[in-house]
């Protein structure tokens, strides 16, 4: 178990570490405004995905195993570029995108809907490598495209971002028609309309989940662009994805956890034992790495990022609570979605959704200096994480039985991890 984290930890980590140095290339090259038009334009290309994956989502990797994967592709594929040609003029009409992005919107949303789909056959085959693989170079073909344009080429306008982002998705989409697993077994064929009600009932409900958790994470983004404009949002922005590193662990935690669970079907009480152990876990190294980031002095963050974002200090220590809670949120979440019990997570999600809705609402109507601003959303953006732990915490400890009690750190704790790395060298 350890060792299939520590694989997946280290996968995330190279393509953390690379996201890391475009992060820098962003902040240096276009500023703090141009930082926020760019997390502007992510997050759109994100939303278009949630709603693609309705379709041609994770769901796909189940529907592979009983129905025909041609017809399956065609449909989402025809499902991908509805929704990107007719959900980008939606962003572009209601303003949520800047004006030079307009169209590799469209465009970058449609590549990365097709890799997507490619990716999910390949999970559907086991083809973690080829999988891994592709997440990697995706984002390494963006880091050396953004370099490539700007320092051989002396391209500095901020649409060169949305052009690498594009291309990096557009290289990917392609190598990954290349990479496609044969089909095992030849699957007979239904009529496309039974098999659209099928895939549109497995996929939206966890999509459903999927959009509240991001506009959960990200409502803040709009507000902060409507009521400041994309300079504090490019300083929000760094500061939440500075915070939001120290989910790598928790999220690697949880990609295992979620298997274990999955595979362990009626198994209840190990489902307990193990999301309880790993709560532990998540929780712990949350704690620590938080308190290593806030120990980082401001006049280092600006001689990394550049000086405007020497500012982004007191957006850490509002986020520090918020991230633990969302790292423990995570342990839970995994083990209501390997039961199969999703209606807990999406009503998590839209809680703290409508927590950030409604406490937002003021901000609106009442004028106040930029950091100001950033500060109150902060705020908001911790009682929306922890709101929804809250909720999470509940349900699983009255589905569980658990007690506060059995959430604190024992030896038993330490034990496992040991017995885990003496298994993992055993097995090397």
């Amino acid at each position: 178990m350890l060792k299939k984290i520590i694989g997946t930890f280290g996968t995330r980590i190279g393509c953390a570490f690379i996201g890391l140095l475009v992060l820098i290339f962003n902040a240096r090259c276009f500023g703090a405004s141009g930082t926020g038009s760019v997390s502007l334009f992510v997050l759109d290309v994100s939303i278009l995905q949630i709603i693609n994956s309705i379709i041609g989502g994770s769901s796909l990797v189940y529907m592979l195993q009983h129905y025909n994967r041609s017809q399956l592709l065609f449909l989402s594929y025809l499902f991908s570029i509805v929704v990107c040609v007719f959900g980008s003029l939606v962003i572009i009409f209601l303003h949520l995108v800047p004006s030079e992005f307009k169209w590799q919107l469209m465009a970058a949303s449609l590549c990365y809907a097709v890799y997507f789909i490619h990716t999910q056959v390949m999970l559907s085959e086991e083809c973690i490598a080829r999988y891994n693989m592709l997440a990697v170079s995706q984002i390494l073909v963006l880091w050396v495209t953004l370099m490539a344009a700007h320092y051989f080429w002396g391209v500095n306008d901020i649409s060169l971002y949305a052009n690498a982002h594009t291309f990096s998705f557009f290289f990917v989409a392609v190598w990954s028609c290349f990479l496609m697993p044969e089909k095992k077994e030849k699957k007979a064929f239904i009529k496309m309309g039974a098999l659209l009600k099928k895939m549109m009932s497995y996929g939206i409900a966890i999509q459903l989940a999927n959009l509240a958790q991001l506009l959960n994470y990200r409502l803040s983004y709009f507000i902060i662009k409507f009521s400041a404009g994309l300079q504090p949002l490019g300083l929000f922005d760094m500061g939440t994805k500075i915070s939001e590193s120290v989910w790598l662990l928790p999220k690697s935690v949880a990609t295992v956890q979620y298997a274990r669970i999955t595979h362990a079907g009626k198994e209840k009480e190990y489902a307990v034992r193990v999301s309880i152990a790993f709560f532990k876990l998540s929780t712990i190294f949350s704690m620590v790495a938080v308190g290593c980031i806030l120990c980082i002095p401001a006049s280092w963050i600006s001689a990394v990022f550049g000086s405007e974002f020497g500012q982004i200090k007191p957006i850490l220590y509002i986020l520090a609570w918020g991230i633990v809670a969302l790292s423990a949120n995570m342990m839970l979440a995994h083990y209501f979605a390997g039961r199969g019990q999703f209606k807990v997570n999406t009503v998590s999600s839209i809680i703290g959704l409508l927590m950030t809705a409604l406490c937002s609402i003021p901000l609106f109507f009442i004028p106040m200096p930029g950091i100001r601003l950033l500060q109150c959303v902060s705020f908001i953006t911790i009682c929306s994480y922890t709101s929804s732990f809250i909720y999470t915490f509940y349900c699983f400890c009255k589905d569980s039985g658990a007690h506060g009690r059995d959430f604190l750190p024992v030896r038993q704790d330490f034990e496992l991890l040991k017995t885990e790395i003496r298994k993992m060298f055993q097995h090397a």
